[in-house]
């Protein structure tokens, strides 16, 4: 019989040999950092430490990653960018196919701001965290039991309507989008103009899928109908060779299970990260048709990997006159959503990926630039807005955090959907991220106002009796 007291050495020796591999791991990873550039390698390993200290601190002491919790997730997004992004853009310097050369003195300012725009994230998380009350509610007052119970009849209906309007939306475009030549260059465009209700819809749609996910996974059902309602929407994702859109969705799938089932060991995390990381390589490769360029496309991969580093760095070169744009790429929140038929001109409002871009006159590149969140907040404000944006991320998020209910299938939706969306944030481009979480669940939230609405007006009918 084991007795407290081994469960106790247990338990201590686990803390101690994690707090020696976290130690030795990080001393020779500043080693290496240093060698390679002392100056910028400093940056980095402060980053380090502000970005990802709460998080290995838990698994010193619990032995688990809380990698998904919000702050930690948004934390390693933004030390993915600003500090690995340093480091791929020496890579793609050093293969020749970087697009800018910044010296260092530039690199130097763009991680102090870097560093900067952490430490305020983090006090106004502590803030929010600490005083502020608030927390969302979706499922107040709202009795939806009977449209999370078991029975199948409605996850076959939503599989099938979910396939009935990808078909409908290949029969506009033309054909399978695996079929389609040169699709992901100028034919995407091409085929897709006009379509992107439809498509909004259809992403809608698949986030309804999500829903099903965590019942199951909260009651730990798993029966051979969630094997084939995963496989079906996974293979809509492979014949729309949307890479980013599939391991966006495993993405998701592994949340829901760290929030419903249990977190991951450091072992599991790096097995499911390399697995996600290979699948994306394999969809990458799908593209090429001569297998002597597999290696080429390899490495082309791993150098662009937080390739909006190189644009962030860029921001400070665009604005050494103070030529701010005072808040004008934030107004496409407003017109994005706004079909063309009744705004035709509404391309005029640019997204601050699409003014990058055109401001270089990068016409090779089919869509916007992202330039990271804080880089877009100093193109529009300068350090005013880095400081101010950060502040409003760190004060919603801890709202966000608090107000998670594992009890309840909205709750967790939702705060999958808003941690998603934060670390969207970090790349960039911030109306683009805003509209898409309005439109990626554009059919959950009209229903939970039309919800809203009816139990407004019943309660509204009693007191006029």
């Amino acid at each position: 019989m084991i007795s407290k007291s081994d469960i106790k050495f247990s338990h201590t020796n686990g803390i101690r040999n994690r707090y020696f591999f976290i130690i030795l791991t990080i001393f020779f990873l500043s080693f290496e950092i240093l060698s390679f550039d002392f100056s910028c390698g400093l940056y980095i390993i402060a980053l380090f430490f502000l970005c990802l200290g709460g998080l290995l601190k838990d698994y010193i002491y619990t032995g688990t990653l809380n990698v998904f919790y919000g702050k930690y997730f948004f934390l390693l997004s933004f030390f993915l960018l600003h500090g690995i992004g340093f480091f791929t853009y020496q890579l793609r310097q050093y293969l020749g196919i970087g697009v800018f050369e910044h010296p260092d003195g530039l690199i130097r300012i763009s991680l102090l701001y870097s560093i900067i725009a952490v430490i305020i994230f983090l006090l106004s998380y502590s803030f929010g965290k600490r005083f502020i009350r608030l927390k969302i509610s979706f499922s107040k007052n709202i009795r939806l039991k009977k449209m999370f119970d078991n029975p199948q009849m409605k996850w076959y209906i939503l599989l099938l309507v979910i396939c009935l309007f990808t078909f409908l939306l290949w029969g506009l475009m033309g054909n399978i989008p695996v079929l389609i030549e040169n699709y992901h260059q100028s034919a995407r465009a091409d085929v897709g103009k006009n379509l992107g209700l439809f498509e909004a819809i259809i992403e809608s749609l698949i986030n309804l899928s999500f829903l099903y996910i965590i019942i199951c996974l909260k009651n730990r059902m798993h029966s051979s109908f969630l094997w084939v309602f995963l496989i079906g929407i996974i293979s809509l994702f492979l014949l729309n060779v949307d890479r980013g859109g599939m391991v966006g969705y495993l993405l998701s799938m592994w949340i829901i299970y760290f929030v419903c089932v249990k977190k991951a060991t450091l072992k599991q995390f790096l097995i499911i990260c390399s697995l996600i990381i290979a699948l994306a390589g394999i969809m990458g490769a799908m593209r090429i048709k001569s297998m002597g360029d597999w290696i080429i496309l390899g490495g082309i991969i791993a150098s662009e990997a937080s390739v909006e580093f190189d644009n962030y760095v860029e921001v400070f070169n665009m604005t050494k006159e103070n030529t701010y744009l005072h808040g004008s790429t934030l107004i496409p929140i407003l017109t994005l959503p706004i079909p063309r038929t009744i705004l035709p001109d509404k391309d005029k409002y640019l997204t601050a990926g699409n003014y990058f871009k055109e401001f270089h006159n990068h016409t090779h590149i089919r869509v916007g630039e992202r330039i990271s969140y804080i880089g877009e907040l100093y193109l529009n404000f300068g350090i005013t807005g880095i400081i101010l944006g950060m502040m409003l991320v760190g004060i919603l998020l801890s709202i966000v955090d608090k107000s998670l209910d594992t009890t309840s299938v909205l709750s967790i939706y939702f705060y999958l959907q808003f941690i998603r969306t934060f670390a969207g944030f970090v790349n960039g481009d911030i109306a683009t991220v805003v509209v898409g979480f309005f439109m990626n669940n554009l059919l959950i939230l009209v229903a939970l106002v039309l919800i809203k609405l009816l139990i407004y007006n019943k309660k509204h009918e009693k007191s006029l009796c």
